[in-house]
């Protein structure tokens, strides 16, 4: 699996579009270090679920926000999906 398929590599590639390579690379080798951590130390056991994965966590929290905002407008929302 190469990292353009990885949900890991996909969340560095959208920190460096919004906030810059040099933060991306520290906040990508934390995230990095914890999941070692747990995994290590813990006893988690980590299973990649893919990029496809990630996306529809990021949409799910989009959609969360949007709702939570429209209730505080008193604005009505349809979705077309």
């Amino acid at each position: 699996m190469t990292s353009k398929h990885i949900a890991l590599g996909a969340f560095g590639r959208k920190l460096r579009a919004r906030k810059g390579p040099s933060i991306a690379i520290k906040s990508m080798a934390r995230k990095l270090a914890v999941l070692y951590w747990r995994v290590m130390v813990k006893g988690l056991e980590y299973v990649e679920k893919g990029i496809i994965k990630y996306e529809e966590q990021l949409l799910a929290q989009r959609h969360k926000t949007l709702t939570r905002l429209a209730n505080e407008l008193n604005v009505q929302i349809s979705y077309n999906l």
